[in-house]
């Protein structure tokens, strides 16, 4: 039962919020996880591994990597090249940017929210 659950939510996660399987995976068994109160260390470890380019770059790491540049700059550029687009306060990804980049969930500061991760890749698209 809990496993047709965990199928459900990640179904739901990649249909609303346009993760990859892997990410929409690991979201929704810990999600599961917490609803039922109940330990599924032995369920993720059975998450596979991705098999895409794994986003792990923010725009201030970008920025860092390309000598200095600011976040804030690095995602101008990124809008500017047409890899995301500002909505409100946050950006989304475009559907050219999906080649680059990945929505991955964040908690901070009592903040939770999905942040776009770049793959290395994109450094070489903005120098």
């Amino acid at each position: 039962a809990i496993v047709g659950e965990i199928g459900l939510a990640r179904d739901s996660i990649k249909n609303v919020f346009g993760v990859k399987d892997g990410i929409a995976l690991a979201q929704a068994t810990s999600m599961v996880e917490e609803f039922f109160g109940k330990d599924l260390t032995q369920l993720k470890v059975l998450i596979p591994a991705a098999r895409h380019e794994v986003g792990t770059l923010t725009p201030t790491a970008i920025g860092e990597k390309l000598g200095g540049s600011s976040g804030r700059k690095i995602n101008k550029k990124l809008v500017a090249k047409g890899f995301q687009v500002k909505d409100g306060k946050c950006y989304k990804l475009t559907e050219e940017g999906k080649q680059y980049g990945e929505l991955k969930p964040f908690m901070r500061n009592g903040h939770s929210g999905y942040q776009i991760c770049w793959n290395e890749n994109i450094l070489e698209v903005l120098r």
